[in-house]
């Protein structure tokens, strides 16, 4: 239950648009770079789920990010949430995986609204999209991994 094993939204039917992990186009400079984690298209407002067990590490404003959420999980593994547009949750708070902890916005180097997802383990960027194992099925999970690795520009 500590590591990262849901997708941060509701998206069942796998349709909402997502930006993913690795070297895209920056929206705001126009020039390369490295998107280290996965963006969901959504409208503000929208819902955002802890993916894993853990602790509140942080909630509050962080430069680029906005509004930004950091869950400690354990065993190396921590989440970031980022652009919220509202923070439910404390520092310091216990969070099940499951649990409304945001809600998405635009807050931030951000260009419409949308949900910034990183997981981390051992202090390492990782893919996200690697994680999803609880959520999808095969036919699934190939879906996700051919709707992450689409080129272009990221959201942030």
């Amino acid at each position: 239950a500590n590591i990262p094993s849901i997708q941060p939204i509701k998206n069942d039917a796998l349709d909402i648009i997502i930006y993913g992990y690795g070297k895209r186009i920056d929206p705001v400079y126009k020039t390369p770079a490295f998107h280290n984690g996965i963006d969901y298209s959504v409208p503000s407002g929208t819902k955002i789920l802890a993916t894993a067990n853990g602790r509140i590490s942080y909630a509050g404003h962080k430069r680029g990010h906005g509004k930004m959420i950091k869950i400690t999980h354990g065993y190396g593994f921590v989440t970031r949430y980022s652009h919220l547009s509202k923070i439910l949750v404390p520092n310091g708070k216990k969070v099940n995986r499951g649990d409304v902890i945001a809600l998405s916005g635009n807050s931030g180097k951000s260009m419409t609204p949308h949900l910034h997802y990183e997981v981390h383990v051992n202090d390492k960027e990782v893919n996200p999209v690697n994680f999803y194992f609880a959520d999808l099925n095969a036919n699934q999970y190939e879906l996700m991994i051919r709707l992450s690795s689409r080129g272009g520009l990221s959201l942030d």
